[in-house]
């Protein structure tokens, strides 16, 4: 839980192999402790956590689905805003339901 998710510092720009290793290991870690979904106050955290779950399914050959979601966007969820109000379907995991009740 301590450990960068990859993007920041322009580690994504510069060095983007070794941004996904140390996003896929970080995956690797909450889907081993149970995580149903990963909930993070940063931006860059989104892109890394959202997007580059399907980076490494395609470079890789893994198959990452863990829902990712900005603390705002898990509040406003809680609030009883719409996935759409949210823009959920314009990111690369997908929600699952027992999230979006």
């Amino acid at each position: 839980k301590l450990m960068c998710c990859g993007a920041g510092g322009g580690v994504r720009t510069a060095d983007t192999p070794t941004a996904l290793e140390w996003a896929r290991q970080k995956l690797v870690s909450m889907i081993e402790a149970g995580a149903d979904c990963v909930i993070h106050p940063c931006a860059f955290c989104h892109l890394q956590l959202d997007r580059g779950q399907y980076e490494m399914n395609e470079a890789f050959g893994t198959s990452f689905d863990l829902p990712v979601l900005h603390a705002m966007q898990f509040t406003a969820l809680a609030m009883g805003f719409s996935e759409k109000e949210l823009a959920l379907d314009q990111q690369t995991t997908k929600m699952p339901e027992k999230l979006l009740k």
